[in-house]
């Protein structure tokens, strides 16, 4: 099952024996694109997808983002030592921080300096992978798919947090549990699936 976000509404590409009764459901055919499907996501919501199945969904879905631009990413969840998440606003929503990998990078790495960066802080470490996501964007006048790879990461430490605003960050703050499971819905849509994967962490008490 392939999941992606376009306009912020989630289209997912799976079997039909993974369909699901919540949310329309589209059979896949050789040469469909966004144009196609775009219809569809007028009535979609977070929990409520839209559903495009096939035999094989990872070919599905390959050949639907055929040339499109791959961008990787990589951000995460921070926590300190009270237990709170590092959020930031960015173009007045709030966010998780992330960015593009650089040439060369790993996806760790890429992670660490990407938080370092839009917020200031220094080291933190990463605890173990969280999920991934993929969201539609524009990237330098093309059509572009981003893959971020999210992880947990730990900080003890007291450095400043200080807002990247040349990357449109207005704010980073230290928020709680509770915080984070509020903007669920009201963020960027891929970011409600890291929070959905957090929450389930959580929840299963294995962080």
């Amino acid at each position: 099952m392939y999941k992606v976000f376009i306009d912020n509404k989630p289209i997912v590409f799976c079997t039909q024996e993974e369909l699901s009764e919540k949310g329309q459901h589209v059979r896949y055919f050789e040469g469909m694109q966004l144009k196609h499907v775009r219809p569809f996501l007028q009535g979609a919501n977070l929990d409520e997808p839209v559903q495009i199945s096939a035999i094989d969904p990872a070919s599905a879905f390959q050949f639907f983002f055929d040339g499109y631009l791959k961008i990787p990413a990589a951000g995460g969840l921070v926590r300190n030592a009270d237990n709170e998440l590092l959020l930031i606003k960015r173009h007045g929503m709030w966010d998780i921080p992330k960015g593009k990998v650089d040439r060369g990078e790993n996806m760790e790495i890429a992670c660490v300096r990407e938080i370092e960066e839009e917020c200031g802080i220094q080291k933190p470490v990463i605890a173990r992978k969280l999920t991934e996501t993929y969201h539609v964007m524009r990237y330098k006048e093309r059509k572009a798919l981003k893959h971020t790879y999210w992880f947990v990461l730990n900080y003890n430490g007291d450095d400043a947090l200080v807002p990247a605003k040349e990357e449109g960050i207005t704010s980073v703050k230290w928020k709680t549990f509770e915080f984070l499971l509020s903007i669920r819905g009201r963020t960027y849509g891929s970011i409600n699936d890291v929070v959905d994967s957090y929450a389930s962490l959580v929840t299963e008490d294995v962080l």
